[in-house]
């Protein structure tokens, strides 16, 4: 579960994500970074962005923008911190993968502003 932001004084909003499973959790992060999850906003009318502080990607020849990121283990019980840049953004989440359902799915949290 994501928990309510810190806002710091520079406009970053700190999240923690926390396992409260008896197991692990297998979501994604960027690809050779930290353990922090990338996290994703979406605004009142469904619009979904990345709303992380620093982006890792390439862009084809076509322009397509392709994110590099690589599935980690948050283990049972445990947490993690991340920062997020959440203006205009009403839920923020986090992009996990659903071994029950053999897909990508998004857990998303409201925002208290």
């Amino acid at each position: 579960m994501v928990r309510p932001p810190n806002v710091a004084a520079d406009g970053l909003a700190e999240y923690r994500l926390r396992s409260n499973e008896n197991c692990a959790l297998t979501c994604f992060r960027w690809l050779a970074q930290g353990p922090e999850p990338v996290p994703y906003c979406k605004s009142d009318l469904g619009k979904v962005w990345i709303c992380a502080t620093v982006v890792f990607g390439i862009e084809d020849a076509d322009g397509n923008f392709a994110e590099l990121t690589h599935e980690t283990r948050l283990p049972a019980q445990a947490s993690v911190s991340f920062q997020a840049r959440d203006e205009g953004a009403s839920e923020i989440g986090v992009r996990f993968w659903s071994y029950a359902k053999g897909q990508e799915v998004y857990v998303w949290n409201g925002i208290a502003k």
